[in-house]
């Protein structure tokens, strides 16, 4: 009998959000709400002013696929936001003999 192979675990994933918003003092509150409202706390959170407003790169960890979508989904939809670009880095665990 064949047996199956073992899934290979998932290697944690930080996702990493851009934003371009208005140069608004509430703003960031309201975009760090998306995060805190998940009980997440950003590994690195930059804000600038840049480009005619405010740029805004936060990176966190704890979520899947579907759930990093959806937060930069929130994102787009608060009103003084005018960009968001999501990606993602995967950190391989080392082979090791």
């Amino acid at each position: 009998m064949t047996s199956l192979p073992e899934p290979v675990p998932v290697p944690p994933s930080h996702w990493c959000y851009s934003l371009l918003a208005g140069i608004e003092a509430g703003v960031l509150p309201r975009v760090i709400g998306e995060f805190a409202r998940r009980g997440l706390v950003p590994m690195r959170l930059d804000a600038v002013r840049a480009q005619g407003g405010l740029g805004i790169d936060i990176e966190v960890e704890g979520l899947d696929a579907m759930q990093a979508a959806h937060v930069a989904e929130r994102l787009r939809g608060l009103p003084e936001v005018a960009r968001v670009l999501v990606s993602t880095r995967i950190f391989a665990e080392e082979a090791r003999a």
